[in-house]
């Protein structure tokens, strides 16, 4: 028995084909399908129907990579020891009756042809793949990676405003910290917003701001004195007043983003700590964050059958575009994990200048 399931936010439907089935009904359009809820009883009533219809050991089902919405079923059905493969969401011909009973049994069609009859695809994209149910550590860490990208990225555009607001108030504080997101260069805009203020202010109260670092030297503290004296930043007091409280709340967001940042990287770095997978990936030289979006990518090494397989997914397997003799150039796939594409090039870049095996081959 094939099945496939088309699935919604509230409600999903399952299309049910086998060869008996087609017998009967000549057309798979035509086979049984079940519409049920998204909720606990409705994964309860897919199962009993399917084992109304046949053996649970006898059935397979294909469901669309939909978001996360496909999650919790395939979860569901994974415990009851059902076979789940997943493919990418299929696009319909022009013109095609669009509804939720045929997309199921389409994709329980689907099923049939690759599994029962063999019938072999060009478009990787239709083919069908085995879901294997992911490791604890990898069920672990693809929400807190998830979330850490996220935060990284907003982190990312705090700073940017921050250096935007810096070049129009004091360009000139970039010749003494040339990072104006620094902690102490961010202590500095809590303290002394504007340039006026740096100017006017104390030696002693500059240096309170500064701290304890060392990158800020009395010298650097009075050569800034002299630059605010005479910035060109703007000097519209209604603008100053606007930029200075935007400021403020940035700084503010970005300490809070860069908090959360750190105690997720804390929880991520112990679990790959302590997760087998994880030593195996810190043993090849590769650093704890990208081995837990490694980790987190792939769910399970049982999801790739080879090696090729896996560095595609990765983004780092070889094209080859050929025409006659006249165009003929390699390069790498486009396909894959974007994230694990990117995670890659910085793997190989901080791999590569380690004492390494690695850096050797390079």
């Amino acid at each position: 028995m094939y099945i496939g399931i088309d699935v919604g936010k509230v409600k999903h439907v399952a299309g049910f084909v086998s060869t008996t089935l087609l017998e009967r009904h000549q057309r798979f359009e035509a086979c049984p399908a079940l519409a049920f809820e998204n909720s606990r009883e409705g994964f309860r009533a897919l199962v009993e129907r399917i084992q109304s219809l046949a053996p649970l050991e006898h059935c397979f089902i294909l469901m669309e990579k939909t978001g996360h919405y496909h999650l919790a079923l395939q979860q569901y059905l994974q415990e009851c020891d059902l076979p789940v493969y997943t493919i990418h969401v299929q696009t319909r011909s022009a013109g095609m009756l669009k509804t939720d009973k045929r997309d199921a049994l389409g994709l329980a069609n689907t099923l049939y042809n690759q599994l029962q009859l063999g019938i072999q695809v060009a478009d990787e994209t239709h083919l069908v793949r085995r879901a294997e149910p992911p490791t604890a550590a990898s069920a672990q860490l693809k929400g807190l990676i998830r979330h850490r990208y996220e935060l990284v990225r907003e982190s990312t555009q705090r700073k940017n405003k921050l250096t935007a607001i810096c070049d129009e108030i004091f360009p000139e504080l970039t010749t003494v910290l040339k990072d104006p997101n620094l902690p102490t260069a961010l202590t500095l805009h809590e303290k002394f917003p504007t340039p006026h203020a740096i100017a006017t202010a104390s030696l002693m109260a500059l240096q309170e701001a500064r701290g304890y670092t060392r990158t800020l030297p009395d010298s650097k503290l009075l050569e800034l004195q002299r630059l605010a004296a005479g910035s060109i930043g703007t000097k519209d007091v209604i603008r100053q007043r606007g930029l200075v409280l935007e400021q403020g709340q940035l700084i503010t967001e970005l300490r809070l983003l860069q908090e959360h940042i750190g105690q997720l990287e804390s929880e991520i770095k112990t679990i790959v700590a302590q997760a087998r997978e994880g030593k195996i990936l810190l043993s090849m030289g590769i650093g704890q964050i990208q081995a837990a979006t490694i980790i987190a990518t792939i769910g399970s090494i049982l999801n790739f059958p080879n090696a090729g397989t896996l560095k595609s997914y990765f983004g780092w397997a070889p094209m080859r575009e050929q025409t006659g003799t006249t165009f003929d150039r390699s390069h790498l796939t486009s396909r894959g994990s974007r994230t694990m594409r990117q995670m890659m090039f910085l793997i190989v870049a901080s791999i590569t200048r380690q004492e390494t095996e690695w850096a050797y081959l390079c």
